[in-house]
């Protein structure tokens, strides 16, 4: 265990938990679980509530559903704590012992009306992404064209105001630039690359990682392979983190590793567990404690202060 207090930003764990696959609270074959996230350092975890293209449109939200169900029987268990509002957050900061797990959604399918959002705010949903990679009700994902819909920037203000992240990692390029226009609080890229190191569609620009700090926002830093380059290594990972600080600061860097979400793993880096490697590799590479302090926690720490709504507020 390293002595970091590490934030994840995406991980779709609670997939292979409802499945019944892995038990959240085992060390078994998920690359996150409760052991293998004491054993990496993690203090907070985002979990990902996503939905398969089989189930949508009309079985989006009714899985969605399933999904917070599962996420909301293991945040229960008393060594961890459910962050909804910046009381939460303090708490758990003044209890280092705890591990704060944040509910996010990826991809706005089962949003299919203000009224949902709400509810959706009343479950503990603390951080949603637009899209997936395809065209929903709200906006364009990667794999389109177009941009944020009438309800999409509807949703965002409601986001806003509401106190929930809004996540543009799969947006469109149209789509980012809308919700640039619209947002009145702090984005992230949960788990999205440099298209200057890997030009993938997946991947930020140069112009779109400006515009995201602009807005006083968190770019993190994804593991999946595809979103890397050719040299699937911690080297190459830690040349995006450096790509991202050159450009805009430290101060807007993060890590989303996007654990349990491909099937395939960078070596040295294949769990939570092994989270001390890309320390190590960060070191290597010259950055120093506070900036790694920086980058693989307090950022994110620092948005979730900007962005949660106030006191019991949602609790």
């Amino acid at each position: 265990m390293n002595s970091f207090k590490i934030v994840d930003s995406h991980c779709d764990t609670l997939l292979k938990i409802n499945s019944g696959e892995t038990n959240f609270f085992t060390k078994g074959s998920s690359r996150v679980n409760l052991p293998k996230i004491i054993d990496g350092g993690v203090f907070i975890q985002f979990m990902a509530v996503y939905v398969h293209q089989h189930y949508k449109p009309g079985l989006s939200l009714k899985r969605s559903l399933e999904l917070i169900n599962t996420f909301l029987g293991i945040v229960n268990d008393p060594r961890l704590i459910h962050i909804k509002n910046k009381e939460d957050l303090k708490h758990l900061l003044s209890n280092e012992k705890k591990i704060g797990l944040l509910l996010s959604l990826e991809g706005a399918e089962p949003i299919e009306s203000i009224a949902v959002l709400d509810i959706f705010f009343h479950l503990g949903m603390r951080c949603i992404g637009i899209t997936w990679n395809q065209r929903n009700m709200l906006a364009d994902g990667c794999n389109e064209t177009g941009g944020l819909t009438h309800f999409g920037k509807e949703v965002i203000n409601k986001m806003s105001e509401l106190g929930i992240l809004c996540d543009v990692s799969h947006l469109s390029q149209a789509s980012f630039w809308d919700v640039i226009k619209v947002t009145k609080k702090p984005i992230i890229a949960s788990h999205s690359n440099c298209h200057a190191l890997c030009p993938h569609p997946r991947n930020l620009t140069d112009s779109q990682i400006k515009e995201l700090a602009q807005t006083g926002g968190v770019m993190s830093i994804t593991f999946y392979p595809d979103f890397i380059g050719l040299n699937r290594n911690l080297d190459s990972i830690v040349k995006h983190i450096a790509h991202v600080g050159e450009l805009v600061g430290i101060e807007h860097v993060g890590i989303g590793s996007d654990f349990d979400g491909a099937e395939f793993s960078i070596p040295n880096l294949e769990n939570s567990s092994k989270l001390a490697n890309l320390v190590k590799e960060l070191k290597t590479s010259g950055f120093h404690k506070q900036e790694i302090e920086k980058i693989l926690g307090n950022n994110i720490i620092n948005l979730l202060k900007n962005t949660l709504p106030g006191g019991n507020h949602g609790s």
